[in-house]
């Protein structure tokens, strides 16, 4: 007879792939040779390694040895039947029982990778990933890590979670990116699982049109009235899909578009467009506008603001003419002409020009003058008539007023003399005697048929 030690074999749980040994002792408690055939009964996940044991004779009391190894590969309960065959007359073969289950903690995942694909920038996406144990004990998870902004976890139910054999739980992940460009990351997720750290890739790319626009505002400063000044505005797209432009509104004049190559346009990524602004004041003062640009861009529309000054010296005269009436030959008489600056700078004056006599200028404080907005300067017309005659002339003053830069004013006047001899009878004209001034005599009487003064 003979005895095996131990009589069967328990393996303990063990993961899958993992082997264990043991060792299993034939001892011959016969008093006869015994020789034994060769063991089986085995198959996968058991095994013999190490036999010592099949085909060998053994003397009384000697011993020999084989390894019955456990490798399991699925997850499961095994058992299985060692054969030991021997020419023992009384017991022909001797059953070595063994059995053995693999446990596990097995994870897995309802995706494997996450491509979010081309997403509009600052929108938000999200994918739920279901984390399941598909192995036979209790799954352990550990905190999920390797995320950072644009992705992150949302209603995150597994991070140091247990989960069941069979059951699984859930967590949101979430794709906001802020800024273009394609992000990739890894998500580990660590846990008993013999893989441990399940990892998971994800990616996408931000895709948006940005605006820009070149200058970012206009001032233009001080320019004479009517005067014509343009800007090109350049709008350039840094995003990486097309910026697609609406209809550029907002401007009145005295500013407008030319050359409008934006309205409506379509501008690839890295390219650009152009409009031209134009400043066209037909009144002086500041004016200010804004000029909306609007496009696809997410934070449309773009607001252009727009400003300028007008400036105009803008002359007044007064009066616009003269007229002297019926003046006394050899008389003077005199008329001011006032000049004041209406506009917002200086009003540079000429000299004046276009008398001639009888007519004439003193106190002329108006020629090459430069008058301050608001002020004024005057000037003298003197009237001394030489005859009769009805006479005209005009007093031209030039200036720098771009919209009337010569102020014509027309001068008039009429010579008057003492009327015919009437007789001899003393009279006066009006309440005054008339007396030669030479001899100092009374003259004759007139009368005055011509409103003499």
């Amino acid at each position: 007879m003979y005895t095996l030690n131990p009589t069967y074999k328990s393996f303990s749980p063990t993961a899958r792939n993992i082997t264990t040994d043991q060792t299993v002792q034939v001892k011959n408690d016969s008093t006869n040779v015994l020789t034994f055939g060769s063991l089986t009964g085995l198959a996968a996940p058991f095994s013999l390694v190490d036999d010592n044991v099949s085909g060998a004779s053994l003397t009384p009391n000697d011993t020999s040895t084989v390894v019955v190894r456990f490798t399991p590969t699925s997850l499961s309960t095994f058992s299985d039947t060692l054969v030991f065959p021997s020419d023992d007359p009384d017991t022909t073969s001797v059953d070595f029982l063994v059995d053995g289950t693999a446990q596990e903690a097995v994870l897995s995942t309802s995706i494997d990778y996450k491509y979010f694909g081309n997403v509009t920038n600052t929108s938000t996406t999200d994918q739920t990933v279901t984390v399941t144990n598909n192995g036979n004990i209790a799954l352990t998870v550990g905190t999920l890590s390797g995320l950072s902004a644009p992705f992150s976890l949302q209603a995150n139910h597994v991070s140091d979670a247990t989960i069941g054999a069979g059951d699984s739980s859930t967590f949101v992940l979430r794709y906001h990116p802020t800024t273009n460009g394609t992000t990739q990351q890894t998500l580990s997720i660590p846990s008993n699982d013999l893989s441990s750290p399940k990892t998971m890739a994800v990616d996408g790319t931000s895709q948006s049109a940005i605006i820009g626009v070149s200058p970012t505002l206009k001032h233009f400063g001080n320019q004479a009235n009517l005067s014509t000044t343009d800007q090109t505005v350049t709008v350039s797209n840094s995003g990486n899909i097309a910026l697609v432009m609406g209809t550029l509104t907002g401007l009145a004049a005295p500013y407008s578009l030319v050359n409008n190559n934006v309205s409506g346009a379509s501008i690839s990524a890295s390219d650009s467009s152009t409009v031209v602004l134009r400043y066209h004041p037909t009144a002086y003062g500041v004016s200010s506008d804004t000029l909306v640009i609007p496009s696809n861009d997410l934070s449309t529309p773009y607001n252009f603001a727009v400003d300028g000054t007008s400036q105009e010296a803008d002359i007044d005269v007064s009066p616009t003419s003269v007229v002297f009436g019926l003046k006394t030959v050899g008389t003077s008489s005199t008329a001011v002409v006032t000049v004041t600056n209406l506009g917002n700078i200086d009003l540079i004056m000429a000299p004046v020009t276009g008398l001639a006599a009888p007519f004439s200028v003193t106190n002329d404080n108006v020629s090459d003058a430069t008058v301050s907005p608001s002020a004024s300067v005057t000037l003298t017309v003197v009237y001394t008539p030489t005859s009769t005659a009805n006479v005209s002339d005009t007093l031209v003053i030039a200036s720098n007023d771009p919209d009337e830069p010569t102020a014509d004013i027309v001068i008039e006047g009429q010579g008057g003399a003492l009327a015919s001899y009437l007789g001899q009878s003393r009279e006066y004209i009006g309440i005054n005697q008339i007396q030669d001034h030479i001899t100092g005599s009374v003259l004759q009487t007139y009368h005055n048929p011509g409103d003499l003064k």
